[in-house]
Parts: C-alpha cells; sequence; structure tokens
C-alpha cells in the first residue's frame, strides 16, 4: 500500500491539475450555450444572429459581433462534446457552421484594415484571446473525435491561428503585435499548465509569422517558459510532472518541443534531468503509437533548419556581440540537426525529430539571446531590463498587499531581497556595457528568482481567498 501510495495521488493530483485549466464556457464570455445545433428550433436562434447582425452599422462593430457568434458556435461545439458521442452527426455540422462563422469573421477582420488602431484596438484584444481559447478548446475535445472531426477540429486550428498572424503581417508591426499578445497572455486565467499551452498556441504562430515576428514570440515564450521552471522548484509539481504532461490534451510533438525549450533554459542539472526523463517517455510512447512517422521528422527537421539560418545569420551580424554562450548554442544546434538527419536516413524517425526538437531549440534560445543585444534596438539588454523591473514592481504590490516580511514569510522575504539586488547589480553593469555573457545569466537568474517568488505570492493569495 505505502509503495503504490504516491503514483495514485500524483496521478489524481495530475489530473485534478488539467482539469482545473480546461477551457469552460464561461471562458468563452458564453455563460449558457442555450440551444444547440440539432435542437428542432435551433433555426430560431440562428434567425436572431442574423437580426444582430443586421443592426450592427460600422465596421468595427460588424467584426464584434461576428466575433461573439464565433466564441457562441466554439461553446456549442464544447456543450456537445460532452453530451454526444464523438461520432454523432450534430458534433459534426457543429463545426462546419463553426468554419462558416470563421470564413465571416474573416472577411469583417479585412474590412478593419486601414482604420485608425484607436477604433480597432479594443476588438484586435478581444480577437486575439478568444483565438487563444479556441486553439486551446480544440486541442482539448480533439482526442476521441474520431478521425474524420480529428481532421476537421487540426484545420479549424490552422485557419484561426492564420487570422492571428495575418494581423501581425498586415495590420501592425512585430514590437506592436509582440505588446498585444503579451498583455492578452498576461490577461489569461493563471494555472499550473498556463505556460505550457500559451507556448504550444506560440509555436503554431511561429510557423505562419515572419522572422521578425518569430523572434518577438521568442521574448514571450522565454518569460513563460521561465515562469514554469520555477514551478518546477516545488518538489510536489515536479514529482507529479510526467502524470500532468500525460493527462493533458494536445499532441506529443507539441509537448515534446515545449519540454526542449523548457530544459534548454533551465540552470541547474536536477531540473534538465527530470525534463529529460518526461521527455523521454513521451518520445517512446509517440513512436509506439505512430504519432511520430516519417513525415513528423521530415517536418521537425525543416523547421529546425529555417531557425539554425536564422542563426548563423544573426550571428554574423555586425550588432551581435562576441559570445561563448551564443557560440555553444549555434553549435549544439548544428550539431543536433546533423544527428538529426543521419538518423531519418536510417528511418530512425523517433530520434530524427527528438534530436531535430533540440536543435531547434537551442537555435530558439540563442537567437533571443541576440535580440537582447541588437544595438538598433537601444541600450544593451534595456528592454529585458524594463521587462524585469516592470515585473517587479508588481512583485512589491502583492508583497504589500499579503503584509510579507522577513518574520511572516521568511522565504519569501529572502526571495524578494536577491531579487532587488540582482537588479541593482544588473543594472549598474549595463550602463558599464558588460558583456554579453556576463549579462544573459544574470538575468535569467533575476528572472527566475522573480518568478518563483510570484508563485509563492499567488498561492498565498489563494490560500486568503
Amino acid at each position: 500500500m505505502l509503495l503504490t501510495a504516491g503514483p495514485i495521488f500524483a496521478q489524481e493530483d495530475a489530473i485534478k491539475i488539467v482539469k482545473s485549466q480546461e477551457v469552460t464556457t464561461k471562458d468563452l464570455g458564453v455563460s449558457d450555450p442555450g440551444m444547440l445545433p440539432g435542437n428542432p428550433f435551433y433555426f430560431l436562434k440562428e434567425w436572431s444572429r442574423e437580426v444582430k447582425k443586421s443592426f450592427s452599422f460600422n465596421a468595427v462593430k460588424k467584426a464584434e459581433t461576428q466575433l461573439q457568434i464565433v466564441n457562441e458556435r466554439a461553446a456549442e461545439i464544447k456543450k456537445l462534446k460532452d453530451l454526444l458521442p464523438s461520432s454523432a452527426k450534430t458534433f459534426t455540422r457543429a463545426l462546419d457552421n463553426y468554419d462558416k462563422s470563421i470564413d465571416t469573421l474573416n472577411d469583417k477582420i479585412g474590412s478593419l484594415r486601414g482604420l485608425p488602431s484607436s477604433d480597432v484596438n479594443t476588438f484586435l484584444n478581444q480577437l486575439a484571446d478568444s483565438v487563444i481559447k479556441h486553439i486551446k478548446l480544440f486541442s482539448e475535445i480533439k482526442d476521441g473525435s474520431g478521425d474524420k472531426n480529428i481532421s476537421k477540429i487540426s484545420s479549424l486550428q490552422e485557419k484561426i491561428t492564420q487570422i492571428i498572424a495575418d494581423i501581425s503581417l498586415k495590420m501592425e508591426t512585430p514590437n506592436d503585435f509582440k505588446c498585444r499578445l503579451e498583455k492578452v497572455i498576461e490577461n489569461q486565467s493563471d494555472n499550473s499548465l498556463k505556460e505550457i499551452t500559451v507556448s504550444e498556441i506560440l509555436d503554431r504562430l511561429n510557423e505562419k509569422a515572419s522572422k521578425e515576428v518569430r523572434l518577438e514570440l521568442l521574448k514571450i515564450k522565454e518569460n513563460l517558459l521561465i515562469k514554469f521552471q520555477s514551478r518546477l522548484q516545488s518538489e510536489d509539481f515536479s514529482q507529479a510532472l510526467s502524470e500532468i504532461m500525460n493527462e493533458m490534451s494536445g499532441d506529443s510533438v507539441s509537448k515534446i518541443k515545449v519540454l526542449d525549450e523548457i530544459k534548454e533554459a533551465a540552470s541547474d542539472s536536477e531540473t534538465k534531468n527530470k525534463l529529460n526523463l518526461v521527455r523521454q517517455n513521451i518520445l517512446d510512447e509517440a513512436v509506439i503509437n505512430k504519432q511520430i512517422r516519417l513525415g513528423e521528422a521530415e517536418k521537425m527537421i525543416a523547421d529546425a533548419s529555417v531557425l539554425l539560418k536564422d542563426f548563423q545569420d544573426s550571428i554574423g551580424a555586425t550588432s551581435t556581440p562576441k559570445s561563448v554562450i551564443i557560440r555553444s548554442l549555434f553549435d549544439k544546434a548544428k550539431f543536433n540537426l546533423e544527428q538529426a538527419r543521419q538518423a531519418l536516413e536510417l528511418n530512425n524517425y523517433g530520434q530524427a525529430f527528438g534530436q531535430a526538437s533540440a536543435s531547434s531549440a537551442s537555435a530558439s534560445t540563442g537567437l533571443n539571446y541576440i535580440s537582447k543585444f541588437n544595438l538598433n534596438n537601444g541600450p544593451c539588454a534595456q528592454d529585458d531590463l524594463t521587462v524585469l523591473k516592470e515585473y517587479y514592481d508588481k512583485i512589491v504590490l502583492k508583497m504589500k498587499e499579503l503584509g510579507i516580511d522577513k518574520k511572516t514569510s521568511p522565504e519569501a522575504f529572502d526571495l524578494f531581497e536577491k531579487s532587488e539586488k540582482s537588479i541593482a547589480k544588473i543594472s549598474d553593469l549595463i550602463k558599464k556595457n558588460t558583456k554579453a555573457d556576463t549579462l544573459i545569466p544574470l538575468l535569467k537568474d533575476a528572472k527566475l528568482a522573480i518568478s518563483k517568488l510570484d508563485n509563492i505570492l499567488a498561492d498565498m493569495l489563494n490560500l486568503k481567498k
């Protein structure tokens, strides 16, 4: 009994964690989906939607009304999946209804181009928030939906990801897009797996974005992955990680990619080893279940090749500092990609995918480091320091709200003091134009300390409620 109690508890705990972060109809802005497709009176609901659209008189209002309809259709899909077998024709019809509504929404978004940004800003925030939730919802309902519907759901995920990618390409600068997306992500409900699920969505977006936007997305993802890394320093959470990843919805390909990125960013060997064990188990299982075959391996190698080329070009830029860390990441990315190609020649698709994913993680990390020291963006690492200071200021407010001092919570206060000293030290070094190899680990450690403190404060706030 004692030997089995630990794993059973971990599995039950993992199920609770995964269930608690699933998208609800309320998250979609729909308190009650009401009549569902298949109801003989559903046509009345459709008629009321048409009436509502007829009373939308300007381009922004038309787009907002159509987005609301898309959210309602997503809520209907969620409800139907809970009520009906996946083979039900009604469920398939609901997916088709959603598909048509997305096409209409895309047309409405197109009419916003050229309008003053102040008129469309709120709508674009709502759109980004909805797309993130819809992609996540579809990942959650995909399993057990039947081959035909799984293919349809994957197609819908691609379509709505393209909508957001088009905004970054046609409606605002890469930096403005990054700032918008960052705020939307920050406002998403907090949970233990937020960073993992959002990182998977960013990976989807990354495939459709320009090189400039991809570099901005790397900055968002780095902060997310450091936050998740700080969660792993909780012993209970790290022990349950394998069970959590098994219970999580989504495909193994996405999970492996994200775990490789977290592992690359991790500072200590213990965390790296834990992540590697979980990652290898998922990879082995994916190969056995034929989720990773020739196509998946070839695509991962192709994606890693693009990243390595971007990395190589960035290293050659005159604004890139000479850095042992950056050069080491490039050598590792290049070596892993070569290993991936050799494994592919031997028809070892699992190893080919795994090596290419590791190469991609190293290249992404290196590109992100380079972007911090691009002289065109101002003083060395200044943008990153600004973000760090803003994060720190929010922590100070939480500390005051909870009345934390050295006596009430020694652990939290020690982290607070450590973070304060780190920021002061980094600020001083930046003024002295300190080399990248000194600043990179200091910035990463400071973010990790503040993230760990943030997690402790969040737990305290939850207990207080």
